[in-house]
């Protein structure tokens, strides 16, 4: 009985151990901050095949990270285990000595790769024939043909799910350079697209209307409350770099510049703007950082699940679908 006991004790322990080694994981992972990065870099009267977007993760104080790039229609990004690469998605060379961190070298271009000439089996001696006395001719030599074409397998597609993510954040990225690239027009045409923006909104109101009709006041304050609470936690916290921007109007570039003066967070004494008052113009190499944390995340689910409101807004919306 006493060996039981003992047994049952050192069971116990162990179980009480790894329960506590679990939590200790768990609030680890809650509670350490995913910090990320995004840039953009620009030079004055440029193509589109200058503009570089960068952006980066890291988690678990740079144990693991992610450092990709955005140029030219192409994208890649590389994801570091302890500082090596673990695995590169998109285009590889798009990235530099720089994104890399530590992996892989890549081989020089200006070396020229010396090849030695493979050796040439020699065909063996063949007997003559007894009967005929004549030497048999030898066999024409076989020349390797081209491989046959492998076809792409419709049921995976063409790259599977990270081809399909590839191809979806290649879009963003081709959509957010373009409103980079083209925001001294944007701002020029600001004061006559006003009406249209007002017009979009009035049609997206319209839309979602039968929609919002479930859900009561109650329920919006507490998403609003909540997307707040995030918003605070996960805002821009620093920028750093420069922005040289004109519209060709003095007024207008003064305005917009006052307006990104006011939303740039206070830890922004790095970041130097510039206004032009009398040229249409972008030239910008800005570099904006900021952190997540999963238990902001989790704690605002919690609350939202737990408020009654919300839970009768979920059953409308599921009735609304044709679900229970």
């Amino acid at each position: 009985m006493h060996i039981l006991l003992t047994v049952l004790s050192v069971i116990g322990k162990i179980l009480l151990a790894v329960l506590i080694l679990l939590i200790l994981i768990a609030a680890l992972l809650l509670f350490a901050p995913v910090r990320y990065q995004a840039g953009v870099r620009r030079r004055t009267k440029t193509d589109l095949s200058e503009v570089e977007i960068l952006f980066g993760i890291r988690y678990l104080a740079g144990i693991i990270r992610v450092a990709g790039k955005w140029k030219g229609g192409k994208w890649g990004a590389a994801l570091k285990l302890f500082g090596r690469d673990l695995r590169v998605i998109g285009d590889e060379s798009v990235l530099g000595k720089e994104d890399h961190g530590g992996g892989r070298e890549k081989p020089s271009e200006t070396i020229e790769e010396i090849t030695v000439p493979e050796e040439k089996e020699e065909a063996p001696l063949r007997e003559p024939d007894q009967e005929t006395g004549r030497k048999p001719e030898p066999e024409p030599e076989r020349k390797p043909g081209p491989e046959p074409e492998r076809k792409p397998d419709p049921k995976k597609g063409p790259g599977g799910l990270l081809g399909n993510a590839a191809e979806a954040l290649s879009r963003i990225l081709t959509r957010l350079t373009d409103l980079v690239t083209s925001l001294p027009d944007l701002l020029w045409k600001l004061p006559d697209s006003l009406d249209a923006i007002d017009e979009k909104i009035y049609g997206l109101k319209k839309e979602i209307r039968p929609w919002l009709a479930g859900c009561s006041k109650e329920a919006y304050r507490a998403i609003l409350r909540q997307l707040m609470f995030l918003l605070s936690h996960y805002r821009i916290r620093k920028v750093k770099g420069h922005l040289e921007f004109g519209t060709g109007d003095p007024a207008l570039t003064g305005a917009a510049g006052g307006v990104i003066r006011s939303v740039l967070p206070a830890a922004s004494s790095g970041f130097e703007l510039q206004p032009v008052f009398h040229d249409r113009m972008l030239d910008t190499d800005m570099l904006a950082e900021g952190h997540v944390r999963l238990c902001h995340l989790v704690k605002a689910v919690v609350v939202l699940l737990l408020n009654k409101n919300i839970r009768k807004m979920i059953k409308r919306l599921r009735r609304m679908r044709g679900g229970k």
